[in-house]
């Protein structure tokens, strides 16, 4: 993340960083909100006054992973771009975390964290005004999903540009057929 961090900061990534760590041991349905302060060494109270449980502290670290990586990566923000170039970013942040996709992946927590972000993630991608239908947009994030799973269990094969280029095919098919 950045290099200096409030308080509050340290202590709410000493916590994802401790749950993670605990993921990778045990599932994640059996770690209990004790176990994760213990290793994040804070207080219980601590972890109240920043998490609603350990869903949200995985949402908050991931948020926070993605805020932090569109701030850096350039998304196109012309209406006219192609919208399998708002996806080439989003393919590189899965491959730059491939471990903690993986990770999520493996408890089975994929679909809940993509639900909880998918809102947010389609406003960073969409940097431009959309008068895109929500149910459009859902089914972009929706397929999105879908093919990112499928490259978690394919072992992350296939690079960014060859996933971005299938979306585009598809489009194009997609058009060519509803002429």
């Amino acid at each position: 993340m950045k290099d200096s961090l409030t308080l509050n900061e340290t202590v709410r990534e000493s916590i994802a960083l401790a749950l993670l760590a605990l993921m990778e041991e045990k599932p994640f349905a059996a770690i209990s909100v004790s176990e994760v302060v213990r290793a994040a060494g804070v207080a219980r109270s601590s972890f109240y006054r920043n998490f609603d449980g350990k869903e949200h502290v995985l949402r908050c670290y991931l948020r926070d992973l993605y805020r932090a990586y569109f701030a850096e990566e350039r998304v196109p923000e012309s209406a006219q771009a192609d919208d399998a170039d708002y996806l080439l970013p989003r393919f590189r942040f899965v491959r730059r975390h491939a471990g903690l996709f993986t990770l999520l992946h493996r408890h089975g927590l994929l679909y809940y964290i993509f639900e909880q972000m998918e809102p947010e993630l389609i406003g960073m991608l969409c940097a431009r005004d959309t008068a895109l239908p929500r149910y459009v947009l859902a089914m972009s994030a929706g397929a999105c999903a879908g093919v990112i799973r499928m490259w978690i269990e394919n072992d992350f094969a296939e690079s960014e540009a060859e996933l971005t280029a299938l979306f585009r095919m598809h489009d194009e098919a997609w058009e060519k057929q509803n002429r």
